[in-house]
């Protein structure tokens, strides 16, 4: 009779060992998803990250691809207008003035020489002529006109601005970022230049200042560097000169006056 009850109780023994077992990989399933869990997140975060910088170099890129269509419409257009037969100087001049205040925008000299009759060094020779009789002691303007390297645009004078301001309701845009700045003017002395060169420079990421200055059109693709990858070349725009008051580069401060002893 013990040994049949020994018999029939140890059976008994077994669901506990298999409940055991059972638990024990249930423990072990339960570490291995917490861990799977752990290496999710940190996966999500790192794809969130690189999704974050690829966003926003598709910004530039995109950017940088409408500043070209634009720059390829214009380029278009120049290439539309028919040739005309040579007018006199004064008319020239006075045809000057005319697509200067209708156009509201820079006005290039290949396009003017077209309208005119005249070469592109004839017609810069012009509109130099006429820059000089524009604002005179005799008859003194509100506005000035500005001669660049391939164009030239009537502005406001800047002495004049708050008047202007007030009458018309013009806001600025926000000033540029001290980051914006700096990566600007490395830009404006070194270009073409690109964004590793000015990452190298600064020392942190520059997506997003580069991302405001092609918003502001203050910078533009320049072309692509010949090594592997073809990074993207940037360097400053006619918007850039208007912008700081200058014709050309060359009247940039010399870096000399930034040195510190």
């Amino acid at each position: 009779m013990e040994n049949s009850e020994k018999e029939t109780n140890s059976p008994e023994v077994l669901p506990e060992k298999e409940n055991s077992d059972v638990t024990v990989e249930v423990e072990i399933s339960g570490s291995e998803v917490t861990i799977e869990e752990s290496q999710a997140e940190n996966l999500s975060e790192t794809e969130n990250n690189s999704d974050t910088g690829q966003k926003e170099q598709k910004i530039i890129a995109d950017k940088t691809k409408n500043r070209k269509n634009k720059d390829t419409k214009t380029q278009e257009k120049q290439e539309d207008i028919p040739e005309q037969e040579k007018m006199p100087k004064e008319k020239a001049m006075e045809v000057l003035e005319a697509i200067l205040f209708a156009n509201g925008d820079e006005v290039y000299f290949d396009q003017f020489a077209k309208i005119i009759g005249y070469s592109v060094k004839e017609a810069t020779k012009i509109v130099d002529e006429y820059a000089k009789l524009y604002d005179t002691e005799a008859f003194p303007r509100g506005i000035k006109l500005i001669r660049y390297e391939k164009c030239c645009q009537l502005a406001t004078k800047p002495e004049l601005a708050e008047q202007v301001t007030a009458m018309i309701g013009i806001r600025g845009e926000p000033q540029l970022s001290p980051a914006a700045m700096e990566t600007l003017a490395i830009i404006a002395y070194n270009q073409p230049v690109t964004r590793a060169y000015i990452e190298q420079v600064r020392r942190v990421d520059s997506t997003r200042p580069i991302t405001v200055l092609l918003d502001r059109e203050l910078i533009e693709e320049k072309g692509r560097l010949e090594v592997i990858g073809r990074p993207r070349l940037f360097g400053t725009t006619q918007n850039f000169l208007r912008t700081f008051g200058i014709t050309s580069l060359d009247q940039l401060p010399s870096l000399d006056l930034f040195n510190v002893d």
